[in-house]
């Protein structure tokens, strides 16, 4: 299958943002449309609910880790995957950024989306999963 027709989105460990674009195009790059029956999450939406509005304009190279991975959940949010693949996502967060992530995942996953949370922390695991792999 192509990649464009696949709706799978990555989170990873590493952030793996494009180091020439802004924030704004990284967020943007990838951003398709939802598919037809569910509630797409919008540009808006994402820079609110991970709060890098004042970060809109900075390449990656002048973010903190938490900063880089805030863009790259949001990045992957915003391509509208009907499955979304997170490895470690919030080992850099702050535990009031983790939980805001959790309130989203658990938005996106209410809407149909799959998440398949890759976790260290059990209790992270806990708090959002329906079912979990050891």
């Amino acid at each position: 299958m192509p990649v464009h027709q696949r709706h799978v989105g990555f989170v990873f460990q590493e952030h793996r943002l494009f180091p020439h674009y802004s924030v704004r195009g990284n967020l943007t790059y990838g951003t398709r449309r939802p598919s037809r029956g569910s509630t797409p999450i919008t540009f808006d939406k994402v820079v609110d609910i991970l709060g890098i509005g004042p970060l809109l304009d900075r390449k990656p190279a002048a973010l903190s880790g938490g900063e880089r991975q805030r863009v790259a959940i949001g990045r992957a949010l915003l391509s509208n995957p009907k499955l979304l693949i997170m490895d470690e996502p919030t080992s850099v967060l702050t535990p009031q950024e983790a939980e805001d992530l959790f309130a989203t995942l658990r938005l996106a996953v209410a809407d149909g989306m799959s998440v398949i949370f890759i976790s260290h922390k059990l209790h992270e695991v806990m708090a959002i999963a329906d079912r979990v792999v050891v």
